[in-house]
């Protein structure tokens, strides 16, 4: 009696083999093609951060700057930052003094210090020599006739009034510079009439801080539109941040503050 045996012969087992291999690559290639298609959307997510981090902080300083204070040269913005507002009752004006009376600032606004700023209407306020800056003042607590005393070191002659009788009390001025592909935020550096450049602003922590890298070139990075009769003053951000071929454009545009 025959058995009769099965079994499989070895054109079938090489073409179950080659099969195999066609499938296994094609599975490789897809996916290859996923974790690199990850990878690429993983680093947009990285430049897009990157790009929001820097226009929001940026964009939130530059809302709180001194009218008249923003400036642009050398791919570079600066400006002053405010640190409180408030209405005097009287300031000096044609004799320095050494202080002034003014109303609280806030409810329950302890004591700040910063230079005093009255009536700022363009970049001119950079020259001290147009004394539309005071030095060093301090602002005390309000008294019992609800009014606060502003101190300042040095006697001081503002050039004209505010019509709204207005004063600020300020920082020294900040700057963002574009230095090669980096982002840089600068301070301390004190008010000096003719904008620096990165080269001429701190060259270290906690001075200069790194905002972001991977900045591509921009032409003007930074630009600003001066306060009109129609409207606010505008600070242009134009950015782009680039990194293994991909690249993200920003143009952003921030109002600024104009009542002086």
């Amino acid at each position: 009696m025959r058995r009769c045996m099965d079994g499989f012969t070895l054109i079938e087992l090489v073409t179950v083999i080659v099969l195999m291999s066609i499938v296994s690559l094609a599975g490789v290639e897809i996916i290859r093609y996923t974790a690199d298609s990850y990878d690429k959307m993983m680093g947009r997510q990285t430049l897009g951060n990157s790009a929001r981090i820097a226009t929001d902080r940026i964009s939130r300083e530059l809302r709180a700057a001194l009218p008249g204070s923003a400036r642009v040269a050398n791919d570079c913005i600066e400006f002053i930052p405010i640190n409180a507002a408030g209405n005097y009752l009287d300031i000096p004006v044609e004799t320095a003094a050494t202080s002034f009376q003014a109303v609280p600032l806030n409810p329950g606004q302890a004591a700040a210090t910063g230079r005093v700023a009255v009536y700022p209407v363009s970049s001119s306020v950079y020259n001290l020599a147009n004394n539309i800056l005071s030095g060093n003042a301090t602002v005390g607590a309000p008294d019992g006739n609800n009014e606060i005393m502003v101190s300042m070191a040095v006697a001081h002659s503002f050039p004209n009034e505010s019509p709204n009788r207005r004063f600020y009390l300020v920082a020294d001025p900040v700057s963002y510079c574009v230095d090669g592909d980096n982002l840089f935020r600068y301070q301390n550096y004190g008010v000096v009439t003719t904008q620096l450049s990165s080269a001429g602003l701190p060259a270290s922590l906690p001075d200069r801080a790194l905002l972001v890298d991977k900045v591509g070139s921009s032409v003007m990075p930074f630009a600003v539109t001066n306060v009109s009769l129609q409207r606010n003053a505008i600070v242009t951000v134009d950015l782009s941040f680039s990194e293994d071929g991909e690249t993200i454009n920003i143009l952003h545009e921030v109002q600024l503050r104009n009542v002086p």
